[in-house]
């Protein structure tokens, strides 16, 4: 998704999550404050550490729902917990902002995840829908690279791909 046909498509799927959450349901918040929670979403993640677990009613609502491929949960004890730990388990990966698609009341960040001390990056999704806080996120990106950096998953997923792949000619 690095060329321009990766932007249109960028920008195409961030107009489908947005449209589909907007005729879903009313969300109330600003421009501005979209724009305020979106800086202080990049800031949270440029680096990750523990911190990123720490004061999170700066940026999300006490009841906020979030989602990913590794779990759901409800509420900012919960999601402060969730943040610590992977903040413990990723420390010092780095998150760069490549793209966001905004509205009054949602947004779509597009973003980059670079492992600490290198390796292959990892590209994701944040959907992030605000009133006067983020109140529901809901990241997508590829688990499989995930696991593809555990050993004994990466012999896994290599054999489940080499199953799915079409024979060679």
């Amino acid at each position: 998704m690095r060329s321009d046909g990766g932007r249109a498509l960028r920008v195409t799927l961030a107009a489908v999550l947005v449209a589909g959450v907007a005729a879903g349901e009313n969300a109330a918040g600003s421009a501005e404050q979209t724009q305020l929670m979106l800086a202080r979403f990049a800031a949270r993640f440029a680096e990750v550490g523990p911190q990123v677990g720490e004061h999170l009613d700066e940026l999300y609502a006490a009841d906020v729902t979030f989602r990913d491929p590794v779990t759901s949960l409800t509420g900012i004890a919960d999601l402060s917990r969730y943040l610590a730990h992977f903040g413990e388990t990723a420390r010092g990966a780095r998150f760069t902002i490549t793209d966001t698609v905004a509205q009054p009341g949602n947004a779509v960040v597009f973003w980059t995840m670079t492992p600490a001390g290198g390796g292959d990056p990892i590209d994701g999704v944040s959907h992030l829908r605000v009133r006067d806080r983020v109140y529901d996120e809901r990241d997508y990106f590829d688990l499989g690279a995930v696991y593809d950096r555990v050993p004994v998953l990466r012999w896994f997923t290599g054999l489940v791909k080499s199953r799915l792949a079409p024979p060679s000619p």
